[in-house]
């Protein structure tokens, strides 16, 4: 009886491994920062911001995952003159990820990229009496533009259907005039 009740055990556990593994949809969790890179108006009068992200991976192929996803980033001000201002970046789009480890490991590289739409806008300056109209140097127009990023991670296995990611991508915003652009650094969890 004992014999039977394990044997049936190992089976279970090992479906539940293969089931997870052959899941057609698995589901992305992330936080993480934003690092402002460009144009001189961004990089020099923001601070790191805070991101988020959600996503839901399809299966395309064995080692390539199709994510659509949407990403979230604050941006807050860093001149002291001015108050306000905080910058928020709404992305949806999705990656295409590819896996470069052996399945059988817990570790595993990839790198990804993508695109989609991405809705950047700027809260309200609040400005010294002095000044009556906010500086071209600090205010940036709100707009919604196409984005890519690149990037690449890590994904370890944690547990059957649970996976912890970091990853790092090099983000473009089309805003007219100048490209936005940020590092976004993030890590998260991958269910099933």
């Amino acid at each position: 009886m004992k014999r039977t009740a394990l044997v049936a055990l190992v089976l279970l556990a090992f479906s539940g491994t293969a089931a997870a593994q052959m899941s057609p949809m698995k589901l992305y969790a992330g936080l993480g920062m934003g690092l402002p890179k460009a144009p001189d108006r961004f990089s020099d009068n923001y601070k790191t911001g805070f991101g988020a992200m959600a996503g839901v991976g399809l299966s395309v192929f064995p080692k390539l995952e199709a994510i659509p996803k949407i990403e979230y980033f604050s941006f807050n001000n860093d001149v002291d003159l001015f108050g306000g201002g905080k910058i928020s970046i709404v992305m949806f789009g999705v990656d295409g990820k590819l896996n470069l480890g052996i399945p059988t490991m817990p570790m595993k590289p990839y790198v990804l990229g993508g695109a989609g739409l991405a809705k950047f806008s700027q809260a309200d300056l609040d400005l010294p009496t002095v000044l009556t109209q906010p500086l071209d140097a600090v205010k940036l127009e709100d707009q919604t533009k196409l984005y890519y990023n690149i990037g690449g991670g890590v994904e370890w296995k944690f547990l059957v259907a649970v996976s912890i990611f970091a990853q790092g991508r090099y983000v473009q915003i089309a805003t007219d005039g100048d490209p936005t652009t940020f590092w976004a650094l993030n890590a998260g969890v991958k269910l099933l």
